[in-house]
């Protein structure tokens, strides 16, 4: 079993089109401890049992979801893949201070001044 620790970085209700008092998905953003960020969805039938369970800005460990190649022009990370929940997905509050809490890498001046045009 795969066990991801991640901190949620962006949740997201998203309203259904014709009613915005209902939900068709949640979507987020994760970020791990090396920052790679990835985006995570879990449909209308399984609202009920994450929302409550997840909160912007926290450290879960995740198991028991399914990796998909990204697709669509509407990408949040530039991940290749997104996670997709199911019925047996496990969330578990975990702590983790090596994670960014905003998900961004900091650049010193050093490096911004060794880059060249060509990207070396």
């Amino acid at each position: 079993m795969f066990i991801s620790k991640v901190r949620v970085i962006r949740f997201r209700k998203v309203p259904a089109y014709l009613n915005s008092n209902e939900h068709i998905s949640i979507e987020m953003v994760l970020v791990d401890d090396k920052g790679a960020k990835i985006h995570a969805t879990i449909r209308k039938q399984l609202i009920h049992m994450f929302e409550s369970k997840l909160e912007e800005g926290h450290v879960y460990e995740m198991s028991n979801f399914s990796v998909f190649p990204q697709s669509g022009n509407y990408r949040t990370t530039l991940h290749p893949y997104k996670l997709v929940f199911h019925l047996r997905t496990k969330v578990t509050v975990a702590e983790s201070p090596d994670i960014s809490q905003f998900g961004m890498n900091l650049t010193s001046l050093a490096e911004i001044g060794a880059f060249t045009q060509d990207g070396r």
